[in-house]
């Protein structure tokens, strides 16, 4: 039986690589969802590049 972690690795925020920068944002996710966002409130993440 494979062990399946609760949280994905990449669950939401920066992460600096040595290649580059991944963002994650947890996303808005209101109402298509089945499993309620407990104490995870919606995000919009917005980038500027310069």
């Amino acid at each position: 039986m494979t062990k399946v972690p609760i949280f994905p690795k990449y669950a939401g925020g920066r992460y600096d690589f040595e290649s580059g920068t991944l963002i994650v944002s947890r996303g808005l996710a209101r109402e298509s969802t089945p499993v309620p966002r407990v104490f995870n409130r919606p995000e919009l993440v917005i980038i500027d590049l310069e």
